[in-house]
């Protein structure tokens, strides 16, 4: 066990397929009512066995999402403002949970916001001006209870009676693999991983940047540091055939600055002994809608 404790933590990427959109479900609409296309955008292709993220565009990843339009600077659908209509697939399309689906207005452009995969508690979406959409979100201490949350926008006129929502992801992502650990005789298993000093809670601001794309800002200017655990209810984290181990954490995005608040300790068993491994960080970007992938070992 010489060496085991100088763990090596290599960043390996930040990267997200950009343009990797899919499509999800295209129905036409038969008469003037409003139909959806979804799309989820940034797949990581690096991630795609995780369940937790939405990597794919099937009924499984989203099967419903709340909605609120305007036409111009006044509520279109539903018409009260700040008001969301759940949207469901069901019998193979995307309707309204209740009631009628939209028609789409006579001239002029609908702009559309969305939000999927919100958590029950923790988490408010706004929409309360044509302009942006906001998501106040608190990060739950456990990995296993953090969700992949996807805002989605889209403004025009349809095409084919059709909305073509694009969602997007406002947190970023924190992945860990499993890397060479030598002088170990049997094995090495892990038992949690501990991110200490990230976001508490924060708002994103969801906007269009000077490129016309959709765009994250994140005031997380009342956010107290936190530890967050990715810990099973028994046993040990699962190493998947990639050497990814367990779950990804899904926060909220920052900067890793060089007075070394962040650090990162693994509890692990090696050769049937417990060890204990602790890196911090000094210097990277965790961006919305990226994934950073971390590899564990003691060789670099």
């Amino acid at each position: 066990m010489k060496g085991i404790n100088n763990v090596v933590l290599i960043a390996l990427s930040l990267i997200f397929c950009v343009g990797c959109d899919k499509d999800y479900k295209l129905v036409k609409s038969d008469d003037n009512s409003i139909s959806f296309d979804v799309r989820v955008s940034g797949v990581a292709e690096q991630a795609q066995t995780k369940g937790t993220l939405i990597d794919d565009n099937s009924s499984s990843s989203i099967t419903s999402f709340k909605l609120i339009s305007w036409k111009g600077s006044d509520p279109f659908y539903p018409a009260t403002a700040d008001t969301s209509a759940e949207i469901k697939y069901k019998d193979s399309k995307w309707q309204p949970s209740s009631g009628n689906s939209p028609q789409w207005p006579e001239s002029g452009d609908v702009t559309f916001y969305a939000v999927a995969n919100l958590p029950s508690s923790g988490a408010n979406w706004t929409n309360t001006k044509s302009s942006c959409a906001s998501l106040s979100y608190t990060v739950p201490a456990s990995a296993l209870s953090q969700n992949d949350i996807l805002m989605g926008y889209y403004k025009g006129k349809g095409n084919d009676g059709i909305a073509e929502l694009t969602f997007y992801h406002p947190l970023t992502a924190v992945v860990f693999k499993k890397g060479v650990f030598s002088n170990v005789t049997t094995s090495i298993t892990f038992k949690s991983i501990s991110i200490e000093g990230v976001y508490s809670s924060g708002t994103a601001t969801q906007s269009l940047d000077a490129g016309n794309k959709v765009s994250f800002t994140w005031d997380t200017s009342t956010s107290a540091a936190q530890t967050v655990t990715l810990a099973p209810s028994s046993g040990n984290l699962a190493v998947d055939d990639n050497d990814v181990i367990g779950e990804p954490f899904l926060l909220i995005p920052q900067s890793l600055s060089s007075d070394g608040s962040v650090t990162i300790t693994v509890n692990a068993t090696v050769d049937g002994v417990d060890a204990v491994f602790a890196k911090t960080l000094t210097s990277g970007e965790w961006q919305a809608g990226k994934i950073n992938t971390y590899t564990l070992g003691n060789e670099a």
